[in-house]
């Protein structure tokens, strides 16, 4: 059945027409992805057109990208068979230029290359260089070939006037007359209702009836009304074309457009595919092959959280200076039969050479009141069906219990000695010395090491070793820098490559000619230079534009979190910076420069207090701790609603604010306030 719609209407339909097809689910898929496509022109070999259809968005180039000089560029992309589009996606660059993403127009053209719609999208760039455009039709159309072109915008300078580029091309649609939105959903799993029998349950199977677009009216998107039945195929084959014929529902008169069949009583614990052909007087329109897995007969377990767990021990907690903590760990786990915790037994153990040990017993939670070192290891659950007794089990995966430990700490009290362990530092350049520090000493006033910010040859430095840092893991160190200039600083922390970026650095900025004076901080986790421009490092932290004045203690922490790759930077107590880092970081070079970088070339000037690595990710509540344990006071790491005095309390101090207020009114005209 050819559709012929006019172009006139469709525009007409996708400006005012505000419904669709009230009742249904529209059900769709990107039919655009690895299709074939064509272009105007390229940039470049590698900038051509099937670069919109790779199913990568966002994306920075390469990218669809037109040729130098082309002034009509176009791009277009072959269905292969005619769709019902519903929504269209066009994906900007991100790297650059993103205002070249205007004055779009959008043609769909049908199976015979009539064009059957068109628009203009984002002219003049009203919507200010969007990440996204998204052209939803409100009325699905049909057609098979999508172009998006550009016209050119005289307003615009050299290439930015012309340049089409696309990064993505996303189109939703549903092939015309074919069954959609299927219940259980595609891929389901745990499909069916639970019967009187252990081995089976109950699967009612739902669909849409496919549309199609009225061939006399192409606002209308419809049922077929030359349906005749419903071909239903249902088996546990994978080849769509070896699906036994489970039934044939007539299409009903009217015809419905939502069918249900069943229920069907079928296996647990298997995989079913299965596909509804719609049959009408004028052809068959096969269906897609959709797949579901029924419920399980056994415990069905989530998952164990967290997956892995720090604490500090008996042992661990001392060294450190605080207490002994708990650990929990809960499984998420379900009855198949009653979709709850009942019915089921549990036993958790703890992983040994040899042979597992029983640990707990009766509980899908597993408490550890008090943490000590031989705590450490991975612990699993074994869950037993008991109702109905099967006597089945499932067996959870391993959740992992770690010692928080203080790996090492450099107090700098008149010594480069390591407190904890056998790392200790050294000196490099002129000799250094020691002035009054912020953390306090056996009681008394501690020390700290003091920079004079030398360049050359007499450039001062400490290292210490970073072999305290496992490889592949994550880990927590915090330090006390002051600046004592009121221009120049430098580098605080790095480690890395001798002749290059450091694979980390923090550097306290300087020198007039940068950002927000010499007040801010910068930084950078395993990122990798793309030009001797700091705003351009690839993983770069960046600037943290905040106050940080020169003359005071300030606190800098870093966390760093190995299996999610996430840091956060932390500047007196409180998350300022965060970011993934390009890749993982394995693994430090073998030393932390102190008070400069690995070439000597980026001297700090000020002191610096109280080193200290952790082997865990600390999160802002200890974060916040090790700060307020030096300078006493409070930090508020959330906010209240109403709060009028700002000390992170709701309390009579702040009605006292409100009540001394109650009356003011300062409303124009003055009888307003009446």
């Amino acid at each position: 059945m050819s559709t012929k719609v006019s172009i006139k209407n469709l525009i007409f339909l996708g400006i005012v027409c505000l419904g669709l097809l009230a009742g249904s689910v529209w059900a769709q898929e990107n039919v655009a992805l690895g299709k074939p496509t064509t272009g105007s022109s390229t940039w470049e070999a590698a900038s051509g057109p099937e670069l919109a259809v790779d199913g990568i968005a966002p994306q920075s180039y390469p990218i669809f990208h037109s040729g130098s000089g082309d002034r009509t560029p176009w791009w277009q992309v072959d269905l292969e068979q005619p769709y019902l589009i519903k929504t269209i996606v066009l994906w900007n660059r991100q790297d650059c230029c993103q205002l070249r993403l205007r004055d779009i127009a959008i043609e769909i053209k049908d199976s015979s290359d009539e064009l059957v719609y068109v628009t203009v999208v984002n002219e003049g760039d009203e919507l200010g260089a969007p990440a996204t455009i998204t052209i939803d039709l409100t009325i699905p159309v049909q057609g098979q070939y999508v172009r998006v072109s550009r016209t050119e915008d005289l307003s615009l300078s050299g290439d930015d006037q012309y340049l089409l580029q696309l990064a993505e091309v996303q189109i939703y649609a549903q092939v015309p007359g074919q069954a959609y939105n299927p219940t259980p959903a595609n891929g389901a799993a745990r499909s069916g209702d639970n019967s009187a029998s252990t081995d089976e349950v109950d699967v009612t199977l739902e669909w849409f009836t496919g549309k199609i677009t009225n061939p006399d009216d192409p606002n209308i998107v419809e049922v077929d009304p030359d349906l005749i039945k419903h071909m239903l195929y249902l088996g546990e084959d994978p080849n769509s074309e070896n699906l036994p014929l489970l039934a044939e529902i007539p299409a009903g008169d009217p015809i419905e457009e939502a069918v249900q069949y069943g229920p069907v009583t079928l296996n647990r614990d298997t995989t079913y595919y299965w596909r509804v052909d719609e049959v009408s007087s004028e052809a068959t329109v096969t269906g897609d092959l959709w797949t579901f897995t029924t419920e399980s007969s056994t415990p069905v377990i989530v998952g164990v959280s967290p997956t892995s767990e720090f604490a500090w021990s008996v042992e661990s907690a001392p060294i450190a200076g605080t207490e002994a903590e708990s650990a929990v760990f809960t499984l998420d786990v379900e009855n198949p039969y009653s979709d709850d915790l009942t019915g089921m037994s549990f036993e958790w153990y703890k992983v040994q050479s040899g042979s597992d040990v029983k640990v707990a017993e009766g509980s899908s939670v597993f408490t550890i009141p008090t943490v000590t070192d031989a705590d450490a290891g991975e612990y699993y659950c074994i869950v037993t069906l008991d109702d109905p007794a099967t006597g089945v089990t499932s067996q959870s995966d391993n959740a992992a219990l770690g010692i928080k430990q203080l790996l090492a700490r450099w107090p700098f009290d008149g010594n480069l000695e390591d407190q904890i362990g056998d790392y200790d530092g050294a000196a490099l350049g002129a000799p250094i010395s020691y002035v009054d520090g912020i953390v306090p000493a056996n009681g008394g006033v501690g020390q700290a090491v003091k920079f004079d910010g030398i360049d050359g040859g007499d450039a001062q430095a400490v290292t210490v070793p970073t072999a305290m840092i496992a490889p592949n893991t994550s880990w927590t160190f915090s330090f006390w820098e002051y600046t004592n200039d009121a221009i120049r600083t430098g580098y605080m922390l790095a480690s890395g490559n001798p002749n290059g970026y450091e694979k980390l650095y923090i550097w306290r900025r300087e020198g007039s000619d940068w950002a927000n004076g010499n007040t801010d901080y910068y930084g950078n986790l395993n990122g990798i230079p793309t030009g001797w421009d700091p705003s351009v490092l690839t993983g770069s932290i960046g600037p943290i534009n905040e106050y940080f004045p020169r003359f005071e203690w300030h606190q800098v922490t870093w966390t760093y979190d190995y299996d999610t790759n996430f840091y956060i930077w932390y500047v007196d107590g409180i998350a300022r910076a965060s970011a993934n880092a390009p890749a993982p970081l394995d693994q430090f070079d073998s030393l932390f420069y102190i008070a400069n970088r690995r070439n000597m070339a980026r001297a700090y000037k000020g002191f610096i207090d109280d080193f200290r690595v952790y082997n865990f990710t600390m999160d802002a509540v200890e974060v916040a701790g090790l700060y307020t344990e030096v300078v006493g006071g409070y930090i508020c790491l959330n906010p209240i609603a109403n709060d009028l005095n700002g000390d992170c309390v709701i309390n009579l101090a702040d009605f006292a604010i409100l009540a001394a207020d109650w009356t003011s009114c300062n409303l124009l005209p003055a009888e307003a306030c009446n």
